[in-house]
């Protein structure tokens, strides 16, 4: 092996892990400085899950790390019981400098909500358009487009929910300039995700840097990104009420979503924009 540094991004499962092992071990008896980045929130649980000699083969492995980097402070324990804390690092994720550009002011007259993420249960799908369809029956203004590969386990419920929506338009997948239209459309970004493997959600800070307000969960690392009432609401895990009731609060204040849309785009361009990520893993890289 004639690198330096090895730098791996593995699954977050036993096999995710183990098919690196030959890899591992043989960089390790070659001493090369091993760099593990975990970019969610599951593999903790996952060696938790072990038992018998997979788990102590999957610590083995991790444990010929030199340097492990998560997305944020809460997400350490992923790599704690394979490392001192003094070799886990912290890098958070970046959205690409184009959506930052040439923005366009977030409309200020009503709600406009963009979701963005593949359309399945545990990323808070179905929780929306439920808080959606209450919206509706107690007209309450609002638009919505949502955007996402809709995942076959529960296609029929979001199918049949979405026909039932007056003001919501699910557009497909979107990528590159049509990914920045949407986000520069809406003006609220929502995300009611309990996701199992959820780290740091990228489309969260595309939105931030298109001037959204924020509504999600304080689930895995967003709260270490997004703090309640100043980038956005927290909402309950898998409840439509408590979704429902926030963005009616936002619709009747809507001189807050403009605010913390505009702060939004700030704080992205103070903290996750592409140089700022290489940086500060070339200063991770050289610690």
């Amino acid at each position: 092996i004639s690198q330096d540094i090895i730098y791996l991004t593995p699954g977050q499962s036993f096999f995710g892990v183990a098919k690196y092992s030959l890899f591992i071990l043989i960089a390790s008896l070659f001493k090369k400085e091993l760099i593990i980045h975990v970019h969610g929130n599951h593999l903790g649980t996952a060696y938790s899950e072990l038992s018998g000699w997979k788990k102590r083969f999957f610590k083995l492995l991790l444990s010929k790390m030199t340097k492990g980097i998560v997305l944020s402070k809460s997400l350490r324990p992923n790599l704690s019981p394979f490392l001192a804390q003094t070799q886990i690092f912290e890098l958070h994720n970046f959205a690409q400098a184009y959506l930052s550009q040439q923005l366009r002011p977030p409309a200020t007259d009503q709600l406009q909500l963009v979701y963005l993420s593949n359309l399945m249960e545990e990323k808070g799908i179905l929780v929306l358009l439920e808080a959606l369809k209450m919206l509706e029956k107690d007209a309450i203004p609002y638009k919505a487009k949502i955007a996402g590969h809709i995942d076959p386990d529960n296609q029929d419920r979001v199918e049949a929910a979405l026909s039932q929506l007056g003001h919501t338009q699910y557009i497909g997948v979107v990528h590159g300039l049509d990914k920045k239209e949407l986000l520069d459309w809406g003006n609220t970004f929502v995300l009611p995700t309990f996701y199992t493997m959820e780290g740091q959600p990228i489309a969260i800070l595309e939105a931030m840097a298109t001037q959204n307000a924020i509504v999600t969960t304080a689930h895995a690392g967003i709260p270490d990104i997004i703090k309640d009432k100043k980038h956005g609401y927290f909402v309950a895990k898998n409840d439509p009420r408590s979704l429902y009731q926030q963005l009616k609060y936002l619709q009747d204040h809507l001189e807050e979503v403009a605010k913390m849309a505009q702060n939004n785009s700030s704080y992205f361009q103070e903290h996750f924009t592409p140089t700022q990520f290489e940086e500060r893993l070339l200063r991770i890289l050289k610690a």
